[in-house]
């Protein structure tokens, strides 16, 4: 299941830490999605073509 998911990256802005979650399916966009509810409700969750995954 952790194969669906490419990375988790943590990326710095100008002013706060930002971390995203890309996934490179639509599985991996899902687990994206629990991961955030779970444990990263800040994150942004993108898939592969960059565009906001899940609901």
């Amino acid at each position: 299941m952790m194969k669906e998911l490419e990375t988790v990256a943590s990326t710095i802005g100008a002013k706060k830490n930002r971390t995203a979650i890309l996934s490179v399916s639509e599985r991996g966009a899902k687990l994206g999605q629990r991961i955030k509810s779970l444990v990263a409700p800040h994150a942004d969750c993108f898939e592969k073509e960059n565009r906001p995954s899940g609901g």
